[in-house]
C-alpha cells in the first residue's frame, strides 16, 4: 500500500511539472519579448504581494486561535457546581 502511494504520489509531481512547463511555455509565447526591467518589477511586487497575502492569513489564523481560546476560557469561567448526595438539588461551590 505505501509502495502504491509513493507511485502515486510521483506520478501526480510528474503531471503537475508537466503542467507546468506547458504553462510557462504558453506564457512565453503571449508575452514574447520583454525587458529585464520589466521582470524584475514583477517579482519584486509579487513578493510584496506574497509577503501581505502571507501576513493577512497568519493574522487571521491567529484570529481564531486567540478566538477560539477566548470561548474555552468562557466555558471553564462557568462557576463550578456540584449535586447534594442527599437531593437532587444543586448547589454553588464558593
Amino acid at each position: 500500500m505505501h509502495l502504491q502511494h509513493n507511485s502515486i504520489t510521483v506520478i501526480s509531481l510528474r503531471s503537475a511539472l508537466d503542467s507546468s512547463r506547458e504553462e510557462l511555455r504558453r506564457l512565453r509565447e503571449i508575452v514574447g519579448d520583454f525587458r529585464g526591467e520589466n521582470y524584475v518589477e514583477a517579482v519584486e511586487r509579487l513578493s510584496l504581494e506574497n509577503h501581505v497575502l502571507r501576513r493577512r492569513i497568519l493574522a487571521g489564523v491567529n484570529n481564531k486561535i486567540a478566538k477560539d481560546a477566548s470561548v474555552d476560557n468562557e466555558k471553564t469561567a462557568i462557576e463550578p457546581v456540584c449535586q447534594s448526595p442527599q437531593s437532587n438539588i444543586l448547589i454553588k461551590k464558593e
